[in-house]
């Protein structure tokens, strides 16, 4: 009797002991997989201290800026702001092949110019000679002080 039950007891600490060199089979590959996880844990936690480092001052700065901006931001303003942007590749396009075309042409403008307002004076002087040009000028200022007048000389 008693070498069975010390059989019984022998044979439970068997299963006991086979039990736990799994569950400490498994701790050592949960230990394993966490070890891992600590060195990519600490090359991640470098990185950051390092990008923190580098873009403290901007960001310390740049922070009261970034919330009074999207303090300011209205639901409108940013929709606009999408559709914007989906337009600039259009936007690059006019500009490139229709606005810029005509700033290189802007240089040749002021001669042009200068032309044109030389035949206008010339034009006024020309027009200014006319005889009756003068009395025509009064009624005309006349008429379009007095509608009712006006309408008495159309008719």
């Amino acid at each position: 009797m008693i070498s069975t039950a010390a059989t019984a007891a022998i044979n439970t600490a068997s299963e006991v002991a086979a039990a736990a060199a799994v569950v400490v089979g498994e701790a050592d590959a949960v230990a394993g997989r966490a070890a891992g996880t600590v060195v990519v844990a600490e090359r991640a936690a470098g990185t950051a201290a390092e990008l923190l480092a580098a873009y403290e001052p901007t960001l310390r700065r740049a922070a009261p800026m970034a919330a009074r901006f999207v303090e300011q931001l209205s639901q409108e303003e940013i929709t606009a702001a999408i559709r914007l942007v989906d337009e600039l590749p259009k936007l690059k396009e006019h500009l490139t092949s229709d606005v810029l075309p005509i700033l290189a042409t802007l240089d040749r403008v002021g001669p042009d110019l200068h032309d044109l307002l030389a035949v206008t004076r010339d034009l006024k002087l020309a027009v200014a000679g006319i005889p009756g040009l003068g009395m025509l000028r009064r009624r005309g200022e006349r008429l379009a002080d007095d509608p009712g007048e006006q309408d008495a000389a159309v008719n």
